[in-house]
Order: structure tokens, then sequence, then C-alpha cells
């Protein structure tokens, strides 16, 4: 084949990976075509393009992800659709937490298998009651590539976590919700909230049936007052908790129609609201660190003059 002209027209691709012939890319798909309609065409045309059996295209992606990715490597992404099969295995996908579309977030497919599961949060894990994976969290895992042929997926292997990096992450939102937060003054907003000296109507949001609710239910009845409790079921765990509880904080401050007392059905508002949740891990609990869910609570003030 002839060389080829240096043309002042030509662009610099030289950092280009397909002009480096990069594995993963190959050969430059433009090369022998660049200059077919110019003066400069001294390359002979490309030949009739390589036929290839499904399998050998298979074997080619396998050959692929193995140069692409030769060892077990670190990423982070925020799981999503997290699924924990009966089989012992977890499904899920690891998506881009930065992209400003939701529409345009990359997202990668993802696996740990039953013996991955039981070595790290099974009962004697090394995670065990430290890091419980759910939908919403960022995770940082060490993965390999898979290529199931049978169905043509790419996926990731997940052979480990690394609870430190979420953990720390989790501590940075915090701390900066708390410096937010103090900037506003609104860490002094209920602080100039006047209560009853025994409050009575109670606000309590909590999972309906949950071993939190009926603990606070049960102490309030043992105490022989006459408190009257005005529920609100939220999620306490998971993505949806911070959109759960603004929720239902907006439901009670507004008043709570009937509510069992006060004179021709009006709205009922508490004279004070109680988000309660059982025990559980540092990870657990982080969910009520998030910044909207501590001005939700901030901003009942302004929403209801008895909160």
């Amino acid at each position: 084949m002839a060389a080829r002209r240096p043309s002042r027209d030509r662009p610099d691709r030289s950092g280009d990976p397909w002009t480096a012939g990069h594995p993963l890319f190959g050969p430059d798909p433009t090369a022998d075509t660049w200059d077919a309609a110019g003066e400069d065409a001294d390359v002979a045309p490309a030949g009739d393009p390589e036929v290839l059996s499904v399998p050998q295209v298979a074997a080619r992606i396998r050959g692929l992800l193995d140069q692409g990715f030769p060892r077990p490597f670190w990423m982070v992404g925020e799981v999503s659709g997290l699924k924990r099969h009966g089989s012992g295995h977890w499904y899920l996908s690891l998506v881009d937490d930065e992209a400003g579309d939701p529409r345009r977030r990359a997202s990668l497919s993802a696996k740990m298998w039953r013996d991955t599961v039981t070595r790290l949060f099974g009962a004697r894990g090394r995670l065990a009651g430290v890091l419980d994976p759910q939908d919403g969290l960022k995770l940082k895992v060490l993965v390999k590539p898979d290529f199931y042929a049978p169905r043509g997926e790419v996926s990731f292997i997940i052979t480990d976590v690394d609870a430190d990096a979420t953990l720390g992450d989790l501590d940075r939102q915090r701390r900066e919700a708390l410096a937010s937060l103090e900037r506003d003054g609104a860490l002094e907003w209920n602080k100039t909230v006047p209560l009853p000296a025994v409050p009575l109507v109670i606000g309590l949001i909590t999972a309906r049936d949950s071993a939190a609710e009926n603990d606070f239910l049960e102490t309030l009845a043992a105490s022989g007052l006459g408190f009257h409790v005005l529920r609100c079921d939220a999620r306490m765990q998971g993505a949806d908790t911070s959109a759960s509880v603004r929720g239902a904080l907006a439901t009670l401050a507004a008043g709570v129609a009937g509510g069992g007392r006060g004179a021709g059905g009006g709205k009922v508002v508490p004279d004070v609201i109680v988000v309660a949740r059982g025990g559980g891990s540092r990870m657990d609990l982080s969910w009520f660190d998030r910044e909207d869910v501590a001005r939700a609570i901030a901003w009942l003030k302004a929403e209801a003059g008895r909160l």
C-alpha cells in the first residue's frame, strides 16, 4: 500500500485512539477513505467487509474486554434497581450520580455472587452491621468484566466493596449539610418554637406497623396520659426516605381533617411531630442526615404556628 502524502487540510489525530490502533477500537475506519474523492487519493480502497459468525463476534467482544480490563479495578457509582435474588445472588445497576439529566445517566449492570454476598454481608460477614447497600447509595466496588454470550450482555462481577469510601462520603455530605444549615441559622429555628408543658397531640411519622411505631405507642399508653396520636406512614430507609418524610411533615403541619379531636371535625395540628425509626447501622440512619430533610423540619415553624 502506498504511503499517504501529508496534507495541510488533514486534521491532527495523533492523540486519537483510532489512529493509535488501540486494541479496544482497532484501526482508523477513515484511514483509507479520507482522500477518496480528493486529489491526494493515492491509497488503495479497502476490500470487502470482514464476515464473522455470531460466535466469532462474541469471542472478539470477550477478547476486547480482557484486553481493556486485564485486572480487577475499582468502580464508583450509585446503586439502582438492587435485587436480592432467592438464590443468594445480588443483581443491580451502577449509575452515574453526577449527570444533570437523568435520561443521560450512564448505567452499567453488575452482580454479586452468593459466596461474595455471604463473605461481605452475611451474619458473620466483614461488613455486616456496617454497610447495607440500598438504591440511591454511592458505592465503591471492586469489579471484573463479564460477557454472557447467550444474551449478548456485558456486566461486571463485584468481588469486594470499600465501605470506608461510602461511609466517608456520607460523613462529608453530613458535614456539608450542617455547615449550610448553620450559615442560614436554621439550626436555631426550632429552639424559638414554644411547646406546651405536656404536648398531648403528637404527630408520628414512621413506617406503618413497624416495631418503632408499636414501641412508641405502647410507651405513650403506659404513661396514663391522654395522648392523641396523628399517625403518618413514611419510608424510613432507602432512596425514597427523603421525599416520603418531607411529604409526611407537610401533611401533618397542614393539619389532619377531623383527627378525632376538636369540634366540627376541623383540622387538628399536632403540638409536636416525632420522626421515629428503630435501630440500624450508621448507614441506615444516614438517610436522615440529608439537608433537605433537615430544612423541611426547620421550616415547620413557618408552616404551622403551633409547631
